[in-house]
């Protein structure tokens, strides 16, 4: 069961602080804390607390003795924080999260079904130049994924 979901794409401003207002179409289906964590692509990933757990979960059924596994598990936790969605519909990125994002001023938020993402606009708008849903779709159908 999939729970809360989030589409859509947004653009925001970071302030001098790393403040980002959330889409407000996402702030209705979050409240307290968050957890933000490195992505892939040079991202961020923002989870509701239930949906991180299911992403930690599936870390946790890889082998433990698997050095892969251990790394991932190391990115992952260190590269994890715990953020408060405060009264205004903000969230707070802290700098080593902003650093691996390497996040500008303008951002792009966007809604992954599961999950929040959010973007430097421009590297946003590299990725998804770059991205062609035909041969992607393709791809996935062929590997039996879609």
């Amino acid at each position: 069961m999939l729970g809360i979901m989030f589409f859509g794409e947004y653009t925001h401003t970071m302030d001098a602080k790393g403040r980002v207002s959330l889409p407000s179409k996402f702030r209705g289906r979050l409240t307290g804390s968050t957890m933000l964590v490195k992505g892939p692509e040079d991202c961020l990933w923002l989870f509701t607390p239930e949906k991180f757990e299911e992403f930690a979960e599936s870390l946790l059924r890889e082998e433990a003795l698997d050095p892969d596994s251990r790394r991932m598990r190391r990115i992952f936790g260190a590269g994890t924080d715990e953020v408060e969605i405060d009264s205004a519909g903000r969230i707070r990125i802290p700098v080593p999260l902003r650093d691996h994002a390497r996040l500008s001023k303008d951002l792009t938020i966007i809604g992954a079904i599961d999950r929040i993402e959010i973007w430097d606009s421009s590297r946003y708008a590299d990725y998804t130049a770059e991205s062609n849903i035909d041969e992607l779709t393709a791809k996935l159908s062929a590997e039996g994924k879609l």
